[in-house]
């Protein structure tokens, strides 16, 4: 049986129409017969609305790919298509090329019918997708790994890496054009920042909580439906982001000083549930302060995505009480102590009933942050809720609003994390304060 032929025109950036001058057309009608189909691909970055490619940078953009052409029906690779056949440059994106890509085609002898599209830009092609001939299943290629330093990414040096997986079916027409939208394996985050305290403010540092870390195969290599998933390999972390310069955030300015960065692409934390992150900050020259904060609305970053973070700066002090009520008179009293990033500890030497006031003011207006604007969310350290309770927190919205619960007196640690959402002129910030609860038995 003589081999069918197909005609590849590589079109990156801009569509290939049909018919681009009558020229080729009368070419195309003499080349391709009933059995043949000339194909055309429009690679892209995926513009979805939450994603890079919406506003990207040049640097955030594609500059060399290679497409494996895989036979869906017997899982072998077919053809390696590369852009270096295709092009002269990639000194500067494709995208922005002005070289009439309809000059460079090549034929490329493959069957008709069902097909894989793996698709890599910004990077080499892996050694497995390397080799025409070679066998390539579809829950292999699932669970192939990569490693990605996102993390801390530095888009002017290099260009961020991109796969997809696209399935088709090549079919006999005059012309099909396939569509690939790659996605970028890391994310991006952008802060603005607003002063909406009595001090003046400049960040030192931003520490994303809960993050995944850089390191050998910390990612899968092509990206997954659904719910963000990363391979056993991937561990997570803090990450700290120190600029170059601090930024100085002027009090009701008209901009708003914004800093931006790259991360991993992150699963849901197994504690939090979402992503927090700590701002740094100098106020009035002398004081640095941690402000902890927290997504409520995160709970994972997937790969491409943009997020875009307001952060209003303010002046807020966390003052919780602790009322000990101890079964027994004489026992000691609960002892609160804190940190200098406002974390609290509340120490207990018995069993008993205690009620937990958290109270949060705003410095500038004098006023107190009203409970029903604080969610807690309960996280067991050290020992066994039902070891160390005999009955755990519950809510009362009386007095402001207070928890209560009764200890048992066996020994254990719990972190009680509670998240304040704020609303500052019109812009929602959810801040994060920690209390622990430890008993320690005499």
């Amino acid at each position: 049986m003589g081999k069918r032929l197909i005609y590849a025109a590589i079109l990156i950036g801009c569509w290939l129409m049909y018919a681009c001058d009558s020229t080729s057309d009368d070419n195309a009608k003499e080349t391709t017969s009933v059995d043949t189909s000339l194909l055309s691909f429009n690679i892209s970055r995926s513009l979805t609305s939450s994603d890079m490619g919406v506003s990207a940078t040049a640097q955030e953009m594609i500059y060399d790919w290679h497409i494996v052409i895989v036979d869906a029906t017997n899982n072998t690779i077919e053809a390696v298509v590369n852009r270096s056949s295709f092009t002269t440059t990639t000194a500067i994106p494709f995208e922005q090329e002005e070289v009439s890509l309809k000059n460079y085609t090549q034929n490329i002898l493959i069957k008709n019918g069902n097909k894989r599209l793996y698709t890599f830009a910004n990077m080499s092609v892996p050694t497995a997708f390397a080799t025409v001939g070679a066998t390539i299943t579809t829950e292999n290629a699932n669970n192939m790994v990569y490693t990605v330093n996102g993390n801390g990414f530095d888009v002017v040096t290099n260009h961020i890496p991109m796969t997809s997986v696209t399935n088709v079916t090549v079919s006999n027409r005059q012309m099909q054009t396939i569509e690939i939208p790659v996605k970028r394996m890391i994310a991006k985050v952008e802060f603005s920042f607003s002063n909406l305290s009595t001090k003046k403010i400049s960040v030192q540092k931003i520490t994303m909580n809960n993050v995944s870390l850089n390191g050998a195969n910390n990612i899968y290599l092509f990206p997954r439906t659904g719910t963000v998933q990363l391979p056993s390999t991937s561990t997570s972390g803090n990450r700290e982001f120190v600029p170059a310069s601090s930024i100085a955030v002027v009090k009701d300015a008209t901009t708003k000083p914004t800093y931006t960065l790259y991360l991993n692409e992150t699963a849901k934390p197994i504690y939090t549930n979402t992503i927090g992150f700590t701002i740094t900050t100098l106020r009035d020259g002398k004081t640095e302060v941690d402000t902890h904060y927290t997504l409520t609305e995160v709970e994972s970053l997937a790969r491409n995505t943009f997020l875009k973070i307001p952060v209003a700066l303010t002046d807020y002090e966390f003052k919780p009480r602790i009322d000990f009520y101890p079964p027994i008179g004489g026992y000691p009293e609960a002892q609160i102590t804190s940190d200098a990033n406002e974390v609290f500890y509340c120490t207990f030497k018995s069993g008993g009933q205690f009620i937990l006031r958290p109270r949060l003011y705003n410095l500038a207006t004098n006023e107190l942050v009203r409970d029903a604007n604080v969610s807690v969310v309960a996280t067991q350290i050290e020992g066994t809720s039902t070891d160390m309770f005999v009955s755990e927190l519950k809510y009362d919205s009386t007095d402001n609003g207070w928890y209560e619960a009764t200890l048992s007196g066996e020994a254990g640690r719990v972190l009680y994390t509670l998240n304040y959402t704020v609303n500052d002129y019109g812009t929602p910030t959810v801040l994060q304060r920690k209390i622990y609860v430890i008993v320690i038995k005499p």
